[in-house]
């Protein structure tokens, strides 16, 4: 009875609203909707629909297949992201600690070799200083020793008399 009713109600929506369809719409739902109204079915016509309504079906089922399909290569993908991100992540991380590492190890060797330079500094300087020292003690002796050799020629006797002139000489029992 739903049914008779809803026919019932179809058909005076389209008689009543005919003059505005039919200036919106195509001669093929005019010859539609007349035949509707008018109790006409087109056999032939409802078999096309029905197997153009089929062969979008199968369409619709195709794509939907296909959307499916791509949906679970782009979760692949994405999980397959997800992994490489984390193990590059992981990389990165050691990476950077290794890399801290060799840079405490680096900053430590360089202090080690800058305190030997700077102990081996100091005793270059040391020793150079000693060493001028030295030098000023022994400059200090020198100037003690011919002062007291100046001393000791000028208290000394008169001068040796210088040796004979050459000339005639005696010889042994000539």
């Amino acid at each position: 009875m739903a049914i008779i009713l809803c026919v019932d109600l179809v058909s005076y929506l389209i008689t009543s609203n005919n003059k505005e369809m039919a200036e919106c719409q195509s001669d093929e739902l005019q010859a539609r909707m007349s035949a509707y109204a008018s109790g006409e079915m087109d056999v032939a016509a409802l078999v096309d629909d029905s197997h153009h309504k089929a062969r979008l079906l199968e369409e619709c089922d195709q794509l939907k297949s296909r959307l499916s399909q791509a949906n679970e290569r782009v979760q692949e993908v994405e999980a397959k992201w997800i992994t490489d991100k984390a193990a590059l992540d992981r990389r990165l991380l050691d990476l950077v600690r290794e890399r801290d590492r060799m840079q405490k190890e680096h900053e430590a060797q360089e202090g080690t070799w800058k305190k030997t330079m700077s102990e081996k500094d100091k005793q270059a300087r040391e020793k150079q200083a000693r060493l001028e020292q030295r030098i000023q003690e022994l400059e200090a002796i020198q100037k003690t020793m011919q002062a007291g050799l100046q001393v000791q020629q000028q208290g000394k006797s008169p001068p040796t008399p210088p040796p004979p002139a050459p000339g005639p000489h005696r010889e042994n029992g000539a």
